[in-house]
């Protein structure tokens, strides 16, 4: 006969410690296990707790460790008290100084990007302007090679092509910005060196 040793695991006739046979749902049996001196079943083992989720436990009942539990509840009671007469608690006030650091880094963000605004867009202008003078002088300048005179031409032939289509946009009513009036302008020289380009590749 099998003797009860603690609550899942018996003695055998043998004196062997085992795990009783239980039974499936399905109404067949599990077979006996058998198990060593000392073993504990999984579910009589207490679960770990390690020392800062204790300190946290102790923490959260706003008490002294090793008091005595009248010490601790008369200590809870004034702090509750202290708190409720001041209306703030230490992680309130440490809550309203990360705010307020946050409004000031903010504040100063705000204040120094205006101030950068007109510098890059005093660069952005002069970039631009460069650009267009840099193109009008390289349309200027004629190409030696044959293959230098068809990539030129294929160029120049499309800006004309983004000039006429500029052209009928004024035409048409269309209020035009600043670039394509500037493009707009130099319609003639445009005309002019594509006239040239096809001479010299002719000749």
């Amino acid at each position: 006969m099998s003797e009860f040793v603690r609550q899942g695991v018996v003695r055998d006739e043998n004196g062997n410690l085992i795990i009783p046979p239980t039974r499936r749902p399905d109404g067949t049996w599990r077979k006996a296990v058998r198990v060593k001196e000392g073993y504990i079943p999984q579910d009589e083992i207490p679960v770990y707790r390690s020392a800062g989720v204790i300190i946290r436990e102790q923490k959260s009942k706003f008490v002294i460790p090793g008091l005595t539990k009248e010490d601790a509840e008369r200590l809870r009671l004034e702090r509750q008290k202290q708190s409720s007469q001041s209306g703030t608690t230490p992680s309130n006030t440490a809550t309203k100084k990360k705010k307020s650091k946050k409004a000031k880094s903010k504040q100063t963000e705000t204040q120094q990007i205006p101030e950068q605004k007109p510098k890059l867009d005093s660069k952005e202008s002069s970039l631009q302007q460069t650009t267009e003078g840099n193109n009008c002088d390289a349309s200027n300048e004629l190409p030696a090679t044959t293959s230098d005179i068809d990539r030129k031409l294929r160029r120049e032939q499309k800006r004309f092509l983004q000039i006429e289509e500029i052209e009928r946009k004024k035409q048409a009513g269309e209020k035009l910005n600043k670039d394509q009036l500037e493009k707009l302008s130099h319609k003639a020289t445009v005309e002019k060196l594509i006239e040239d380009l096809k001479a010299l590749k002719t000749n």
